[in-house]
């Protein structure tokens, strides 16, 4: 079925009433939108984690990072750069280079609690 130049794919139920079916719409061999913004926030979350789990790596400990400070801290550097992220500060950073700024920072708030606890 094609509608506008754009073929589409219904899925589900009676696609006739709303709330019902989902439409799949193919566009230049993709199946499906992703919102940069959703994932760049899901992307700085992971690094979140990363950052906290190696900045407690570094600690000497024979027991090894506990998992809930290991959380804690992660929630705190996603927080930061969520809030830079999300800042409208350097409006002339868009796309990748202000996820790739921000990556950044967490990597330096990650350091810096770091030195500061050792």
């Amino acid at each position: 079925m094609t509608q506008s130049g754009r073929s589409i794919l219904k899925i589900g139920r009676s696609c006739d009433s709303p709330g019902y079916g989902m439409i799949i719409r193919k566009r230049r061999h993709t199946l499906m939108h992703v919102n940069f913004k959703n994932s760049s926030l899901l992307i700085l979350a992971i690094t979140a984690v990363v950052c906290s789990r190696i900045m407690f790596a570094f600690f000497h400990d024979p027991e090894g990072p506990n998992l809930l400070v290991v959380t804690g801290m992660a929630a705190v550097i996603y927080l930061v750069s969520s809030a830079v992220y999300l800042s409208n500060i350097y409006p002339s950073l868009t796309g990748f280079k202000r996820s790739s700024a921000t990556i950044f920072i967490q990597i330096l708030v990650a350091t810096g609690f770091y030195l500061g606890l050792r």
